[in-house]
């Protein structure tokens, strides 16, 4: 079986930190946008969010697609239904696709945004924009991924 496991979650919420704690694996894959858009555009601005998001689906797709038994972590803010849908249509080759969606209070996640490197850090006025838009997994996204699950962690 292969496995699309999208993560789904705000700056600072836990989805980087959760995909790379997991053991190394042969049949394990993190694809993640920060990774995915320094490797394509360095640091120029403005770069194409499409190129980026176009890249991550098809290093995804070709894995998924060499071995049996694949998993891909597809790492990326995904705040609206519509971004984590668009995962699955954009992603080829995956038998079964698992939603994580990080529910970590935002307080929590400005916190840990505020501690990150300065190249990583996002600006506050955008991190405010991004926490009014992210939504709640839709019921659309509950019948078309296999599985929704709530990683709401603690404040830490």
């Amino acid at each position: 079986m292969r496995l699309l496991v999208v993560l789904s979650g705000l700056p600072g919420s836990g989805k980087s930190f959760f995909a790379r704690s997991l053991l190394p694996s042969p049949y394990r894959l993190l694809v993640e946008e920060d990774e995915v858009r320094e490797r394509l555009c360095g640091t120029d601005r403005p770069y194409s969010m499409q190129a980026v998001k176009d890249k991550m689906a098809r290093e995804a797709s070709s894995f998924l697609s060499s071995k049996e038994n694949a998993v891909v972590y597809f790492e990326a803010a995904h705040l609206l239904s519509r971004d984590r849908l668009a995962a699955l249509t954009a992603v080829s080759s995956w038998d079964k696709a698992v939603l994580l969606w990080f529910s970590t209070p935002i307080e929590v996640c400005r916190a840990r945004n505020a501690l990150r490197p300065a190249a990583r850090r996002v600006p506050d006025s955008v991190f405010a924009f991004m926490a009014s838009s992210f939504e709640s997994p839709s019921k659309e996204e509950e019948k078309r991924f296999s599985f929704v699950y709530d990683y709401a962690q603690p404040a830490l």
